[in-house]
């Protein structure tokens, strides 16, 4: 019964707030402020109409307050007329109690909610159904005898599609229909009968059964549940989402680590910091990497949309199955200066020479005039060729420090910026479209990398803090380290 009492008061708030102060003549701040009062009385009146009624005693009898049982009688006069009689100048009516009123719509709403959910009421008594239901209803059959026209007139699903801008399974479902009737084709304009309402079905049983179903296999689709319970798939999602409060997640791929790659990872990542906290400390930090881009257009079938009224219109993204490429090597700043990509050529055998030849004419003289003068640290991966003695050798007599395969961490592309952040962003928009030419993907690689927001990719090298350990809590340390701006700058 108190359930009853809150929402009968506030079905009654609400109905005086909407519906007087959505109207363009009450929108003034002495009648909200009156309104709003008046409301909290009311409150109070129904409350104590409660009580006198029935619901404080132990056996409610189903009656109610005897003044809400009277009603007054207001004369109304009518338009001047000829009439002689006094009384036929006027028009009576009784008004009975406004609190009665919304008490009696306030338990109407309620019995209509629970005779749709428990099924207390057929398909056929729409005098006691929502009127929304009964339009719904009345629309439908519209649709489905507009469809059985337009088939008896020889007109084509595409063309009803077109005309009536119907959903295409609807038509086409409404057509099998058709097609398979032998007689009284006029009887499938009605709908088979259903139920109106997936709560219906969602019992206490069945949310168990439901549940029982994810906990054995929780990577099964609400599509095959729907399938296997012979109930809609929306009726599966309510269920989850509303009755279990779970929602589906995509699943993380994430790498394989043995325990000596974790082993040695973790070793690494300790000298790093330490060379961070001493070695390299205040030094600018030049992050390399190489990276393969292709002709083809990428598609991520997750969150690449179109938007259309048709299936039909979705462009079909084509794959080559050899696809063209080209290697690309990037170079950036720990203050987010990017240099321009350097293509290697194709079928070039990548070796300790030809890679010493791409820093001594390329990458270097770049890294000089960024530091313009100033001490900095190169960072590599362990690529065959980057490891190798004479790369290494060539690296400690040319650049003022570097971090070889000693100390860079192997398997952490979370450390390497150009690895959870550049290659994304240029990826994003080079293969948004497919490519004709490798010169087209060239100057489309090149026009990215050379118009990055030096700013956006400083801001990105923090997120390094956090994946090598350091504490992001000592900002001065953090800004030192890394040469970035302080996290709270940084736009989440």
């Amino acid at each position: 019964m108190d359930n009853l009492y809150n929402f009968a008061c506030r079905t009654f708030e609400s109905i005086l707030v909407d519906s007087n102060l959505n109207t363009p003549k009450k929108r003034n701040i002495a009648t909200k402020v009156l309104l709003l009062d008046f409301a909290k009385k009311a409150e109070l009146l129904l409350e104590d109409a409660f009580k006198d009624a029935s619901l404080s005693r132990p056996q409610p009898t189903g009656s109610v307050t005897n003044p809400w049982k009277e009603g007054r009688l207001i004369l109304l006069p009518k338009a001047s007329n000829s009439a002689s009689s006094q009384l036929a100048r006027y028009k009576p009516i009784t008004l009975l109690s406004t609190l009665a009123k919304v008490f009696e719509r306030c338990i109407l709403a309620r019995l209509q909610w629970l005779a749709d959910r428990h099924g207390w009421l057929s398909d056929n008594q729409f005098g006691f159904v929502h009127a929304s239901v009964v339009m719904n209803s009345n629309r439908e059959f519209e649709n489905r005898a507009a469809i059985i026209v337009a088939l008896r007139a020889g007109r084509s699903p595409k063309e009803i599609v077109d005309f009536l801008k119907l959903p295409k399974t609807t038509i086409y479902r409404v057509k099998k229909q058709f097609d398979e009737a032998d007689s009284n084709k006029e009887g499938i304009a009605t709908r088979k009968k259903h139920s109106r309402r997936s709560d219906r079905v969602r019992g206490e049983e069945f949310v168990k059964n439901v549940k029982e179903k994810i906990d054995g296999n929780p990577g099964k689709s609400m599509r095959a549940i729907a399938k296997e319970k012979d109930v809609g798939s929306m009726t599966i999602v309510r269920t989850i989402h509303e009755d279990l409060g779970l929602k589906s997640y995509a699943l993380r791929k994430g790498q394989l680590l043995t325990e000596n790659m974790k082993h040695n990872r973790k070793g690494k990542a300790a000298a790093l910091l330490n060379n961070l906290k001493h070695d390299s400390f205040g030094m600018l930090r030049f992050f390399s990497d190489e990276k393969n881009f292709d002709v083809d257009q990428k598609v991520n079938p997750r969150n690449d949309r179109w938007i259309c009224k048709d299936p039909s219109e979705i462009p079909v993204v084509m794959h080559t199955k050899f696809p063209a490429s080209v290697m690309v090597l990037g170079v950036i700043s720990s203050e987010g200066d990017v240099m321009p990509p350097h293509f290697f050529e194709k079928g070039l055998r990548m070796n300790a020479d030809t890679y010493i030849n791409v820093l001594e004419t390329v990458v270097k003289p770049w890294m000089e005039m960024v530091a313009a003068g100033r001490k900095y640290v190169f960072q590599q991966d362990s690529a065959p060729a980057h490891k190798v003695k004479k790369t290494q050798s060539w690296l400690t007599l040319n650049v003022p420090s570097h971090w070889g395969p000693d100390i860079w961490p192997p398997n952490s592309p979370d450390c390497n910026p150009l690895d959870y952040y550049v290659w994304g962003v240029i990826a994003r928009d080079v293969n948004k479209a497919p490519h004709t030419t490798i010169q087209s993907v060239k100057k489309a690689v090149h026009t990215v990398m050379t118009q990055m927001d030096k700013v956006i990719v400083a801001k990105a090298l923090i997120v390094a803090v956090y994946a090598c350990g350091v504490d992001v809590e000592k900002g001065p340390i953090r800004q030192q380290l890394w040469n970035a701006p302080p996290c709270d700058n940084v736009e989440s």
